[in-house]
């Protein structure tokens, strides 16, 4: 009876295992059929990270010197910040598919890290434009975000609001 019982638990075992490898392998599937997609994109890849970027610079930069849209500028730039990290990511991921095939699947977890990874093996393996591309894009979308919360915040400090006002009519000239 002691041997049943091991006989089922080690079947229950194998039977585990057997439908760990079909999910793994199911989805090694879906990642190479997203990858071929995605390696399909990459031309609009490109696009969408340099259109955010030219859209950044050209139009939100010189409008934020305006006070009264800043609120509608930070979110602006948040988001161009979100589509250009989306780009990025989807560029990194599919070189990492490319080179490792289905082992990508272990690093599909490692979102932030997928983007250096692929940037510094794109160095090491001497594609100097793709690896800067995702390691400059990286920089720049922090850039970005980064600009787009301070421009989310208020000033610090009361009297640096009052101090922007300049009266003129109130200073009083000695002659």
């Amino acid at each position: 009876m002691n041997l049943k019982n091991e006989l089922e638990a080690l079947a229950r075992y194998a039977l585990a295992l057997a439908a760990l490898a079909a999910v793994i392998l199911t989805l090694s599937a879906l990642l190479l059929g997203f990858s071929a997609m995605v390696k399909f994109l990459h031309p609009l890849l490109y696009s969408l990270a340099g259109a955010s970027i030219c859209v950044f610079t050209l139009i939100v930069l010189p409008l934020s010197f305006f006070k009264k849209i800043r609120p509608s500028l930070a979110a602006a730039s948040l988001i161009l910040a979100i589509f250009c990290n989306l780009s990025i990511w989807l560029y990194s991921f599919s070189v990492i598919v490319g080179y490792l095939g289905w082992l990508a699947v272990l690093f599909f977890f490692l979102f932030r890290f997928i983007c250096p990874i692929a940037g510094i093996g794109l160095l090491i393996n001497g594609q100097w434009q793709a690896g800067l591309f995702i390691l400059a894009g990286m920089v720049i979308a922090k850039g970005i975000s980064s600009y787009g919360l301070w421009l989310a915040q208020p000033p610090e400090n009361k009297r640096y609001r009052q101090a922007e006002v300049i009266d003129i009519e109130s200073e009083e000239v000695d002659e």
